[in-house]
């Protein structure tokens, strides 16, 4: 198994955060199951990140390409 970049309690805060309903003890199995599926992408863009931080200009280039997209989802 993979060791996870992006700490799983940090992944569990951020559930948690967006969707407070998973804090309780009948959210724990959704919580357990959206851990599993979220974290998993965001191990792949902090090591995007790690990647792109190469430079000044290559990470300025991929924080804009990053909240551009997320922008355009909502």
């Amino acid at each position: 198994m993979a060791v996870a970049i992006v700490s799983p309690n940090l992944t569990a805060d951020l559930l948690v955060e967006a969707s407070p309903g998973l804090d309780s003890p009948q959210g724990d199995v959704y919580l357990q199951a959206l851990s599993a599926l979220l974290q998993p992408a965001l191990d792949q863009v902090a090591a995007a990140y790690r990647v792109a931080s190469a430079t000044r200009s290559t990470e300025r280039a991929f924080r804009r390409f990053l909240v551009n997209l997320a922008e355009g989802a909502e």
